[in-house]
Formats: structure tokens, C-alpha cells, sequence
């Protein structure tokens, strides 16, 4: 059953042969979460761990998906997305391992969006004998129109999203536009104003135009988090 399985969405993923173990773990996966004639009205993943699946992460083995690149980790012309395909559930937590084709690597994340155009389910051609009348849920459903991933306002919720994980995990930030993106950003730019301040009282620095034949110097902000041991969080800075 599962090599069957394992054949099938093989065959119908498009992808080369040489993914036949993704393809052959994606159906024992799949089959652990439906319930069948040994396991009756229960899966196996339930009878074996007591819990429920959680099928909201399932996908078709081989769909196409996009992973946002972080605004911090691509110049203004970059794209935005990489276009994958999704080949494994991640054994030990949520997400998936996609295989990403132009660069012949394979990345694991969480975040992705599956365009509904990607979806071999849309070929499928219900029976003569159906008709969905229009107040049936799944008419509705189907009428639907989902926004697409490379939509503005799309890629702010990923920006917001990424940085709100980061933030979360108390990584601190490395730009001043990462920085100013964070939820203390305004504690930020006050110890930021308070150095400044301190460097002009001490005639540190003289603002004015660059004399000739001379290069600026190169110069930044250096973001620290230095947790006490009452777990308050003391934000440092270093020019």
C-alpha cells in the first residue's frame, strides 16, 4: 500500500525519480494520518501518541510554494520570494523540507505560502451526478478568491511576521532599520539620542561638509541585549 502510495504521488508531483524516498515517507505520513480498516474510527498517529492529527499542515507532495526572504537579507531589486517544492513533513516540528530547483538545494521552514494556481486539485472534475446548489458550503468555497503571495500588503505581514519571531527569541537586531522595526525601537532611538548628545558635549565630532580629496569613514550602531540575573532585559549600545 504505502509503495503504491509512494508511486503515485511520485508520478503526479512531476518531480525527477530521485526523490522516491520523499515520496515513499510522504505516504507513510499521509497513511499514519487516516483512519483505516485495522484502526477503525481512529488514525494511527492517535492510537499510537494519544493525540489527535493536526491535518492543517497537510500538502500535496511536490506543490509549489513560496519562502519569504527577509527584507534584511536582500538589496531593493532582490526578489522577495524563492520559489520551492515541498517534499517532507519536519519530523520534530512544524514546517516542511522544500527542494528549491534553480539552486539544486534543499532549506526547511514554516513560513511559506502555497499559491491555490499550484494545486494539482483544481484538475480534478467533479461527477456528472453532483451539482452543489449555491447555498451549499462548498460552492461557497470554491467561488472564493484567495490574494496572492506577491501582494504589497503580503510581504509587510511576512516582514512584520519575521520580525516579531526574531524579536521573540531575543535576537538583538544588527541594523538600525531592523532596529527601528522591533517593539522597543523607541527605547532604541532614545539611548541612540542620549549617546549623540554626549558625543557633542564632549566635541567628539563636528558636523559639517567633507573637505576635499578625503573619504567617510564608515561607522554604525551596534545593538546588544544583556539579560540581568531579575531577567531584565538591559539594552547596550556601542558606537
Amino acid at each position: 500500500m504505502i509503495a503504491d502510495m509512494g508511486r503515485t504521488i511520485l508520478l503526479g508531483s512531476k518531480l525527477p525519480k530521485s526523490f522516491w524516498t520523499h515520496a515513499f515517507m510522504w505516504a507513510a505520513y499521509t497513511n499514519n494520518m487516516l483512519p483505516n480498516l485495522h484502526t477503525g474510527q481512529k488514525t494511527p498517529t492517535e492510537i499510537l501518541f494519544k493525540i489527535k492529527p493536526q491535518l492543517d499542515w497537510m500538502r500535496i507532495f511536490g506543490e509549489t510554494a513560496f519562502i519569504h526572504v527577509p527584507q534584511e537579507n536582500c538589496r531593493k531589486l532582490d526578489d522577495r520570494t524563492v520559489k520551492e517544492n515541498v517534499v517532507m513533513h519536519l519530523p520534530n516540528s512544524k514546517g516542511w523540507l522544500f527542494y528549491i530547483p534553480d539552486q539544486a538545494k534543499f532549506v526547511s521552514s514554516a513560513w511559506a505560502t502555497f499559491p491555490e494556481s499550484s494545486s494539482s486539485i483544481k484538475t480534478l472534475v467533479c461527477p456528472a451526478t453532483y451539482t452543489a446548489s449555491k447555498g451549499a458550503i462548498n460552492f461557497l468555497l470554491n467561488k472564493l478568491t484567495l490574494g496572492y503571495f506577491y501582494a504589497e500588503h503580503m510581504v509587510e505581514a511576512q516582514d512584520i511576521a519575521f520580525s516579531c519571531i526574531a524579536n521573540k527569541f531575543l535576537l538583538p537586531p544588527k541594523p538600525y532599520t531592523e532596529a527601528m522595526k522591533r517593539p522597543h525601537r523607541m527605547v532604541w532611538q532614545q539611548s541612540i539620542n542620549q549617546e549623540m548628545e554626549k558625543m557633542k558635549n564632549h566635541t567628539v565630532f563636528e558636523i559639517g561638509p567633507l573637505p576635499a580629496n578625503t573619504k567617510p569613514t564608515g561607522g554604525g550602531w551596534v545593538f546588544v541585549k544583556k539579560v540581568a540575573s531579575s531577567v531584565k532585559i538591559l539594552q547596550l549600545y556601542q558606537w
